[in-house]
């Protein structure tokens, strides 16, 4: 434990979480925005592709005509976990570090609102020509929202095994 100017103390172990979440939010907005190339026609607008039907583009890589196992798996790879995993330290993390987030509703809306971010950064970049390759995609929402819904319940799950340990744990604390 530290002690800040104020007298207040400061939890170490947290003040390194709160490290963590900040390089790990850094970590999201590298991968998703400043990871776009820009576009042959750098500097041109035009209108970039909107995906607003669930699981039509992931599905229509599975068309029998141009099918392979090989783009299957990097297919199910990049977009399938590579979205779920994008944002599920976020459903981790903020009902860790901020006690307003323990609320499920909370969380998840929060993980939305990321995700909608997120994709509407990627239009507008794509719009005015400053990237290219990404496309607004629902799937992309819908998978982080999973994946937010994962990290929530992984919290969930370990804040009651730390309470149940506590609980039934045969070690006292001496004086």
């Amino acid at each position: 434990m530290l002690w800040s100017k104020n007298y207040k103390h400061i939890s170490i172990i947290r003040e390194l979480l709160v490290m963590a979440f900040v390089i790990y939010c850094l970590a999201v907005i590298r991968v998703t925005i400043f990871s776009l190339h820009p576009s042959a026609g750098f500097g041109q607008s035009g209108t970039p592709s909107v995906n607003i039907i669930p699981f039509a583009e992931m599905f229509r890589g599975f068309h029998p005509n141009h099918f392979s196992l090989g783009y299957m798996i990097r297919h199910l790879e990049s977009n399938l976990i590579g979205n779920i995993l994008l944002l599920l330290p976020l459903g981790f993390f903020l009902p860790m570090l901020w006690s307003k987030f323990r609320s499920f509703k909370r969380t998840v809306v929060i993980g939305i609102l990321s995700s909608l971010s997120i994709e509407t950064v990627q239009y507008i970049l794509a719009y005015l020509g400053l990237s290219s390759g990404r496309a607004s995609d629902i799937d992309d929402v819908i998978l982080n929202s999973i994946g937010v819904i994962i990290g929530y319940m992984v919290f969930q799950a370990i804040s009651c095994g730390i309470k149940c340990f506590r609980k039934y744990s045969t070690f006292t604390k001496v004086d």
